[in-house]
């Protein structure tokens, strides 16, 4: 028993040591009674060895809690994602919109008929583009039936028209081929940016048939007012090409070459502001719009 004794001395003795350089807890407080009598060293020195144990290890769980606990403050909690916004639709089946495809039909009709020199039938096929032009903007407007289809459709039947008109009288002469060229690069070119605007804000998945399918509307075409002056002279420049046989067949022969030398001037006119028209669209930010 004395070289037990011994030894759970040594080790108590050591342990000490240890934790008086290296505790600085709360002060390891006997019992009184045990320290004033003399009886039972051996249980003693248990008592002692097993509060010294427990507290190296409340020391040990309290280091690790304060190593595991976080320095900084939490990050806020993740907002939830937002469920998917439905694809914007519209009513395209109004009769402005109908209008509108009844010229987008017929715009062909003018250039065959003008081509193959039926004069009173082109003349008569234009006069209901221009009428239709017209009353379709009208009613949108009355009777609020405004659409983004319908600010699509409008501008690309009129230039349709243009275009195959333009297309036409140079075929026949009755335009100049630089001007013919103006104006058809001037409408190809808007509509290649018109068809990569709508691309680029197509939600996807980017199909071509979402990309043709006109109820899903993702750009919105906003024509500035030198564009509207612009449509509106090479109207009239191509509808007095267009009427040239028919207003030269009532007109008095003295007439007719102050008649050319107008038409002249007008060309030079729509030239120049074809040209202008086109660089506002390149580089104008508003011109086209993507549909929030």
């Amino acid at each position: 028993m004395s070289l037990r004794l011994y030894n759970y001395q040594g080790i108590f003795k050591s342990i000490v040591h240890a934790r008086s350089t290296i505790y600085k807890g709360p002060s390891l407080k006997l019992p009184a009674r045990a320290l004033a009598t003399p009886l039972s060293h051996s249980k003693l020195q248990f008592h002692t060895f097993s509060r010294i144990l427990n507290v190296t290890k409340k020391t040990n769980l309290d280091d690790q809690e304060k190593l595991t606990k976080p320095t900084s403050k939490p990050l806020p909690p993740l907002e939830p994602l937002s469920p998917l916004q439905p694809l914007l639709r519209e009513n395209i089946y109004t009769i402005p919109n109908m209008l509108t495809a009844t010229r987008i039909i017929t715009a062909p009709a003018i250039g065959y008929f003008l081509i193959n020199q039926q004069s009173g039938l082109a003349i008569s096929i234009f006069v209901y583009s221009c009428v239709t032009d017209f009353v379709d903007g009208y009613i949108a407007r009355k009777y609020n039936m405004k659409s983004i289809i319908g600010s699509i459709l409008d501008p690309m039947a009129d230039k349709l028209l243009m275009t195959i008109c333009t297309l036409s009288l140079s075929y026949i002469s009755s335009m100049p081929l630089y001007l013919a060229c103006l104006i058809i690069g001037r409408d190809v070119l808007l509509s290649f940016m018109a068809f990569y605007y709508r691309y680029v804000t197509l939600p996807p998945p980017k199909t071509f048939k979402r990309l043709i399918n006109l109820s899903i509307p993702t750009v919105s075409v906003h024509p500035n007012l030198l564009s509207k002056v612009n449509t509106g002279l090479q109207m009239i420049y191509i509808g007095s090409l267009v009427l040239q046989p028919a207003i030269e067949s009532i007109m008095a022969e003295n007439w007719i070459e102050p008649f050319h030398s107008g038409l002249y001037g007008f060309e030079l006119l729509v030239a120049t502001t074809t040209f202008l028209s086109g660089c506002t669209y390149i580089f104008s930010k508003k011109a086209i719009k993507p549909v929030r």
